[in-house]
């Protein structure tokens, strides 16, 4: 079935991707066209998705700021300020803008204080979490930072008296993980003692299984990056990306967290890490 709906499916993928825009241009509804574009970054978001891809997505658009000033319109509907005055005008308390499709893209059933976009239900996610950033919670947690640290300066040491290289950025990366599995639930993932990112992951059907935690992370972001720079398409191309080896190292990436919670919840609050913090509200209910 499926496969015989392919065809229609990408000829309308191609349609919205190809003439949509064009149309959408040309009718410039909410008047960007003043804002001049790098090559035909205004009327498709493919300009911006083939950067990503080659990874330099960054330097491209900062070229077309140095090319063309402060408001650059880099997609038919993002304009890219680096004017200082933005970051009031648009993330300010009194600023009214929601956020855009973008992260609909990595979006689950329940959305969470990272892709909730409308500003209202974002308040009340906060408000309802701030108490596990407060002051007391974190420097409680100081111990547990120095601990992980001192693995780490250990593990450069030890390169340095075998005399073997070491992959620093590598093992930042390793120090992250170990840091955040004991803050966030009390779990010791060993990766800068071992030297490698292999962590547990498990399927909703309960096989456990080792699989890379930056390759399940990194992976499921270059898959879900391009795919939110066209948001109005995400249920075609979701579809499409499917077969994708990254599609299951973002699964992968899933059954990571989805195995530590799981884990996490049988100990209750009986640990002192940020767990607790999000099974209890400010007054321990």
């Amino acid at each position: 079935m499926l496969l015989s709906l392919l065809p229609y499916l990408l000829g309308g993928l191609a349609l919205t991707l190809l003439i949509g825009p064009l149309v959408s241009y040309w009718r410039d509804r909410k008047g960007l066209r003043s804002f001049p574009s790098p090559s035909f970054a205004g009327f498709s978001s493919i300009w911006r998705i083939w950067h990503n891809l080659h990874h330099n997505h960054y330097w491209a658009v900062h070229m077309a700021h140095k090319k063309f000033g402060t408001h650059v319109r880099i997609a038919p509907n993002h304009v890219s300020i680096v004017d200082p005055q933005a970051s009031y005008d648009i993330y300010g308390h009194g600023a009214n803008m929601m956020k855009e499709g973008f992260y609909d893209a990595a979006a689950g059933a329940h959305r969470n204080l990272t892709d909730a976009r409308d500003k209202y239900e974002h308040q009340r996610k906060r408000k309802m979490l701030a108490h596990v950033f407060a002051q007391k919670t974190i420097v409680g947690l100081e111990p547990v930072l120095l601990e992980v640290l001192d693995t780490f300066v250990a593990a450069v040491d030890a390169h340095v008296q075998s005399g073997e290289s070491m992959n620093i950025r590598l093992y930042f990366n390793y120090f992250t993980i170990d840091l955040l599995g004991m803050i966030l639930f009390s779990k010791r993932m060993g990766c800068v003692t071992r030297g490698n990112d292999l962590v547990d992951a498990e399927t909703k059907e309960g096989v456990v299984y080792k699989t890379p935690f930056l390759k399940s992370l990194l992976n499921s972001f270059v898959l879900n990056i391009p795919l939110a720079m066209e948001p109005s398409i995400l249920p075609i191309t979701k579809l499409l990306s499917r077969p994708l080896p990254h599609f299951k190292d973002g699964e992968n990436y899933e059954n990571i967290i989805y195995h530590h919670t799981k884990q996490r919840l049988q100990k209750g609050t009986s640990k002192n890490d940020i767990f607790t913090r999000l099974l209890q509200d400010s007054k321990g209910n």
